[in-house]
């Protein structure tokens, strides 16, 4: 059993539970926080105002839980996974891309993916989410994990973005599981090619660029080669994740064009 790094013993922010993640990187763990949920209580309430019986409604929602909570303060597999790409260099050398550079991530939700980032050695780290709550706890976890120095937070509403040309250009945006809804896959989108195309072209400087991390059988992963396409985006295809616990969890970058 890995031991927790010292620096990970945050404190839990009132009305959330810790969870540790195995970053199966040289013993490290991750320490995360999320709200507490007694979910017996909910499915022994939501069986008795439907009147049915307690397995019919624990099972429906067993196989309705990786498609739950669409504010995103749980733990989703596919940022586990790149979580853990972020440490062990998987598919060539995913830990030399976030060395020593800036990072956004978006739909941060706990904030695991950017503060793994700066565990990894990321300059600097952006969590943005639309869900303030989702930003309080990613902070919270970035100072549990002894990166809060590095790990900034920032609400971010893809629909209604506003201002991006003046952040910090970044050189790597990050997400995972954020190909949910084909209604918002534009905005994503929108929102990518502003941050990767805000920084100017520098030959000294790797080239801007976003990789995302998704699992199967989300609706808009289909749409996004011709999503990056419309906005000068070059789609880099889809490479298998060995980190990923689902079968047929991609990883997808997206160059400037």
């Amino acid at each position: 059993m890995l031991a927790l790094l010292p620096h990970a013993l945050g404190v839990c922010p009132p009305g959330c539970v810790a969870t540790t993640v195995d970053l199966k990187s040289a013993g490290r763990t991750m320490q995360l926080f999320m709200p507490a949920k007694d979910v017996a209580a909910e499915n022994e309430a939501i069986a008795a105002i439907l009147g049915v019986d307690l397995e019919t409604v624990t099972g429906q929602r067993a196989e309705l839980d990786p498609f739950d909570d669409a504010i995103g303060q749980k733990l989703w597999p596919a940022s586990v996974a790149l979580s853990r790409m972020l440490q062990t260099g998987g598919l060539g050398g995913v830990e030399a891309q976030v060395k020593d550079r800036d990072v956004v991530e978006v739909g941060c939700g706990l904030g695991g993916v950017g503060i793994a980032a700066a565990l990894a050695g990321a300059r600097s780290v952006v969590l943005t989410d639309f869900q303030e709550k989702s930003l309080e706890l990613a902070a919270a976890a970035a100072e549990a994990n002894g990166v809060g120095d590095r790990v900034s937070t920032r609400l971010l509403d893809w629909t209604d973005p506003g201002g991006l040309e003046e952040w910090d250009p970044p050189d790597l945006v990050l997400g995972s599981d954020v190909l949910y809804s084909k209604q918002l896959a534009g905005n994503l989108l929108d929102v990518i090619s502003a941050l990767l195309l805000s920084r100017p072209r520098d030959r000294g400087r790797p080239e801007a660029k976003a990789m995302l991390i998704d699992p199967p059988r989300r609706p808009a992963r289909p749409l996004l080669p011709e999503l990056c396409s419309a906005r000068g985006l070059f789609w880099g295809g889809e490479l298998p994740v060995p980190e990923a616990d689902e079968s047929g969890t991609v990883l997808i970058n997206i160059l400037r064009g």
